[in-house]
């Protein structure tokens, strides 16, 4: 009897006291960083004044798990000669672009009285670390002309176009009433509803 009562001392011990099970520990690996972006860029006029500013505007949106502060290379060349180019640091003043979510940063500001007037062609490298991607766009310089100068019309043939046109829009409307009102006279007035 004595070897049931141990058994049953045994039991209740085992029953009563924590047990605890090892399991094999792995350890556990930190997220990788993933900083995929991408960017857009949007100029204010694709037409710029010799003189003034080539503004653009830049919208980043984060893709990533990590928050990013890309930097931008701009270079801009005219006829495959570079002709510009500047490193646009992230603005110090403004929080970087948090992960999956997009984020607008102040224009940038590209002086143009040093390019001569033409067609150029505008290269933006934005990266963060190791990832980068390229961007692209034309735009001209000091080419900006009204439509008569376009046309090679004078201001005085421009004048003489528009009274052409007026007379001969005024001529087509009183034809039409004319047709209206003979259609009326041979029986078709239940078309014409006044």
């Amino acid at each position: 009897m004595s070897i049931t009562k141990n058994k049953i001392l045994i039991f209740m011990l085992l029953l009563f006291l924590p047990i605890k099970i090892h399991a094999a520990e792995q350890p556990i690996a930190p997220p990788q960083k993933n900083v995929p972006f991408d960017a857009s860029f949007i100029p204010k006029s694709y037409e710029v004044t010799k003189g003034d500013y080539l503004k653009i505007k830049t919208i980043y949106e984060n893709e990533g798990n990590v928050p990013i502060n890309p930097q931008i290379e701009l270079k801009i060349e005219r006829e495959g000669e570079t002709a510009y180019r500047e490193l646009f640091s992230y603005p110090k003043d403004q929080p970087p672009v948090n992960p999956h979510s997009s984020f607008e940063i102040p224009d940038m500001e590209i002086p143009t009285s040093n390019l001569d007037t033409g067609e150029y062609n505008a290269i933006m490298k934005v990266s963060q670390g190791e990832y980068s991607i390229e961007k692209r766009f034309d735009f001209s310089i000091g080419m900006v002309k009204s439509a008569s100068a376009v046309n090679n019309i004078s201001p005085s043939e421009n004048f003489w176009q528009y009274v052409k046109t007026f007379v001969e829009t005024t001529a087509i409307l009183s034809s039409l009433s004319m047709l209206q009102s003979q259609m009326k006279k041979i029986g078709f007035e239940r078309y014409f509803r006044e």
